[in-house]
């Protein structure tokens, strides 16, 4: 009995190994041979639609070659977004109403109709709405100069009631008025999305404004600023006569009207700087025009002698004015005495040129040969001890010099 069991059971074992066997054979060689799938049949159906329609306008989509009771699908692809429309196919025809855009897609739209494996395609042109208010107008730039050569922009993108951009060649009327208040007028037709007007400057500095329509729609009026150029030749002048030079005392200059070549005067702002050169070396001065006019404040030397000034508004130099400031000391005593550790110099009362005493702290310089000494006055006068006994100190205050022989 058990002799048989066994010998039963060998054959399906054998058969159970085979069958695997079999199955990973069919694994590593990649399995029974697939089917191809079947070709799509493109241009097997016919669309029929009219070449163009409007957003707001709905448009019929007939499809042919269908085959009776199959389900026929549209797409409708107009770039920025897609609408699907299904419909069993009749005995002829399959007809799909198309309803008006509800969003922006002007322009070529691509239609494909699908029924099992058959395929069609056809396209349409969408054409866009009127302008509708508000029109899209970009202005730059903003500041010009008044010189009949420079120029701003103001482009326009009108667009229908979904955003689409108009089409080509719709009439867009720009109106142009200048700071003088005249006006002109004229009209673009769009190209490319946009139109566009080229506005040059007048002659003229003030504000000039602009404003564009098209059919019904308007948009913001924009501007731009006509400014002055570049200031024609002008001069600096004092205001006041001038001090004598005692180094403190200040002195106003003042430009005259600075324009442009046509008149125009140059904005409140303009930096307009300042260099004088002289005795005492080379300064620079900067200040900005208030009505069209410079001033500056200017130390006087603390030496007798000429200061040369020239000014630069934007590139332009003023006329050079040399300026000579007169002596500010009108006295200078000097005594020498003995003194037990060599001379005593007494200097002053220094009267100035206004009769009376020089500032306060205003400095005496002594030389003795190679030696110098300097001592500030007080009410007009100083003291020093000097350890030579030989020789001549000189003294020199604010340019004014005396010599006195020592003790």
């Amino acid at each position: 009995m058990s002799s048989r069991s066994t010998l039963s059971r060998k054959p399906l074992g054998l058969i159970a190994v085979a069958i695997a066997l079999a199955v990973i054979g069919v694994l590593f060689s990649g399995g029974p041979e697939a089917a191809p799938a079947p070709a799509l049949e493109v241009d097997q159906l016919s669309i029929d639609l009219p070449a163009r329609a409007k957003t707001t306008d709905s448009f019929e989509i007939a499809v042919a070659g269908a085959d009776p009771g199959e389900n026929v699908e549209v797409l409708v692809d107009a770039g920025y977004d897609r609408r699907k429309f299904s419909a069993v196919a009749g005995d002829k025809s399959t007809t799909i109403t198309v309803p008006p855009m509800t969003y922006a897609g002007s322009g070529v739209t691509l239609v494909t109709a699908h029924s099992g494996r058959k395929v069609g395609r056809a396209s349409l042109e969408i054409d866009p709405g009127v302008a509708v208010s508000p029109l899209d107008l970009y202005l730059g730039p903003r500041t010009v100069i008044a010189d009949a050569d420079h120029f701003s922009m103001l482009v326009s993108v009108p667009k229908d009631n979904l955003g689409n951009p108009v089409s080509n060649g719709t009439s867009v009327s720009y109106l142009v008025t200048r700071p003088s208040e005249a006006t002109e007028e004229s009209a673009r037709e769009t190209e490319g999305l946009l139109s566009h007007l080229v506005v040059y400057s007048s002659t003229v500095t003030g504000r000039t404004r602009l404003a564009a329509e098209s059919g019904t729609a308007t948009g913001p009026e924009r501007s731009f600023l006509e400014v002055a150029g570049v200031p024609s030749s002008f001069t600096i002048e004092p205001v006041d006569p001038l001090p004598p030079a005692d180094g403190s005392a200040l002195v106003r200059l003042r430009s005259d009207r600075l324009t442009d070549e046509f008149d125009n005067e140059l904005p409140d702002g303009t930096a307009v700087f300042l260099d004088a050169s002289g005795a005492t070396g080379i300064r620079r001065l900067r200040t900005v025009t208030i009505d069209a006019v410079a001033e500056f404040v200017l130390e006087v030397p603390d030496q007798p002698g000429s200061v040369t000034i020239v000014a630069n508004a934007s590139g332009t130099m003023s006329e050079p004015n040399t300026l000579q400031f007169a002596s500010a000391v009108d006295e200078l005593p000097i005594e020498t005495s003995a003194h037990e550790d060599g001379t005593l110099v007494s200097i002053g009362r220094v009267i100035s040129a206004r009769q009376n005493y020089v500032p306060d702290g205003t400095v005496a310089t002594l030389s003795i040969g190679d030696d110098v000494y300097e001592v500030p006055l007080e009410l007009g006068q100083a003291e020093v001890v000097v350890p030579q006994t030989q020789g001549q100190v000189t003294v020199d205050v604010l340019g004014t010099s005396e010599s006195e022989p020592l003790q």
